[in-house]
C-alpha cells in the first residue's frame, strides 16, 4: 500500500492513507502478553548476534596468529640457513622510487576529488592483507601527473601509516591499474626478483608492527614516517624459500576465510530473526473484510 508523493522519485505513503491501515488490537492483558514474549525472544536474537560477532572478531584474527609460526617476533634472532636480517628497502630495485609516502596534505585536499578519473587509495582502503574496495575517490588526469611520484600501479604494496594496528599492508588489486596514494599511506614497489606476497605478509607480522609501534610511542602524533618504514629490519630469504612461505600462507588464508563465510552466513540468518518472529505473531490474524473495505 504505497502511494506516491509529488515526485515520483521518492516513494512514500501519505497521512491520509497511513491513517486507514487497519491494525489488531486485542486486549491491553493480550498486548502485554505478546509485549513480554517479544521483548524475550529479541534479548536471545541479540545475545546471538553478540556471540556471532565475536566468533567474527576471533576468526579474522586466527591467520594473523598464524605469522608468528612463518615470521621471527624479535630483532635478530636465530634465522634458518639459507635465511638473513636486511632492511625492507633491500627487497626492492630503487628504495628512494619504490618505497613513497603520499603528497603532502597540501597538495591534494578534498577539493581535488573527482567522481571519476585516476583513483585515489586512501587509509579507509587499506586492511591488513585486504584492500577495500569501497567509496573510491578520483583526481584529474592532469592532478595525478603533478603527483605521480606519490603514484601506484597493480600489484604494488600499500600501507597505512597509522591506525590499529599500526602499519596494515595490503596489495592494489588487479582492478585498480594506477593511481595516487594519499598522504597517511606508503607504496612499496618490490622488486621483481621476489615474490612480493611474501612481504605482504611479513609485513603484517608481530615483527614489522612491533617496531612501527615502538617507533611511535609518546608521539602526539602517531603515525609513522617513510624512513621507519624504509629502514625495517626484516628476514630476508631467496625467491624460493618465499614461495614456500607464501604457498602455506595461502592455504591457511583460505581456510580461515571459508570459516569467515560460515560465520557471515550465522549472522545474515540472524539479522532475519526479528522480521520472521513479528510475521509469525501477526501475520497468523486475519482482518476481518469489513475492516479492511470500511471507512
Amino acid at each position: 500500500m504505497v502511494t506516491y508523493c509529488d515526485n515520483p522519485g521518492y516513494p512514500s505513503l501519505q497521512l491520509s492513507v497511513i491513517k486507514k491501515i487497519p491494525i489488531l488490537l486485542p486486549p491491553l492483558p493480550i498486548q502485554k502478553q505478546i509485549l513480554a514474549k517479544l521483548d524475550a525472544q529479541m534479548a536471545q536474537i541479540e545475545i546471538m548476534k553478540t556471540e556471532a560477532e565475536k566468533e567474527k572478531e576471533a576468526s579474522e584474527e586466527i591467520f594473523f596468529s598464524l605469522l608468528v609460526n612463518f615470521f621471527p617476533t624479535k630483532i635478530n634472532s636465530t634465522l634458518p640457513k639459507g635465511w638473513r636480517w636486511g632492511k625492507l628497502s633491500e627487497a626492492t630495485d630503487h628504495w628512494k622510487n619504490d618505497i613513497v609516502s603520499g603528497p603532502f596534505g597540501s597538495n591534494l585536499v578534498v577539493a581535488d576529488y573527482k567522481n571519476s578519473g585516476i583513483p585515489i587509495v586512501r587509509l579507509q582502503n587499506v586492511q591488513r592483507s585486504l584492500f577495500l574496495d569501497k567509496d573510491i575517490k578520483f583526481i584529474t588526469k592532469e592532478k595525478a601527473e603533478e603527483l605521480k611520484r606519490h603514484s601506484f600501479i597493480s600489484g604494488d604494496l600499500i600501507m597505512a601509516k597509522l591506525g590499529v594496528p599500526i602499519g596494515k599492508t595490503c596489495t592494489v588489486p588487479e582492478f585498480l591499474k594506477e593511481g595516487i596514494i594519499v598522504a597517511d599511506v606508503v607504496r612499496i614497489r618490490i622488486s621483481k626478483s621476489n615474490n612480493s606476497k611474501y612481504f605482504e605478509y611479513l609485513l603484517n607480522s608481530n615483527l614489522v608492527t612491533g617496531q612501527l609501534t615502538s617507533q611511535i610511542i609518546g608521539s602526539t602524533r602517531p603515525r609513522v614516517n617513510l624512513d621507519n618504514v624504509r629502514d625495517l629490519i626484516i628476514p630476508i630469504t631467496d625467491i624460493n624459500n618465499q614461495n614456500k612461505v607464501v604457498k602455506n600462507l595461502d592455504k591457511s588464508k583460505e581456510e580461515c576465510n571459508k570459516i569467515n563465510v560460515s560465520i557471515n552466513q550465522k549472522l545474515s540468518a540472524i539479522s532475519l530473526l526479528p522480521s520472521s518472529i513479528l510475521n509469525e505473531v501477526f501475520g497468523k490474524y486475519e482482518i476481518p473484510d469489513e475492516v479492511t473495505n470500511g471507512e
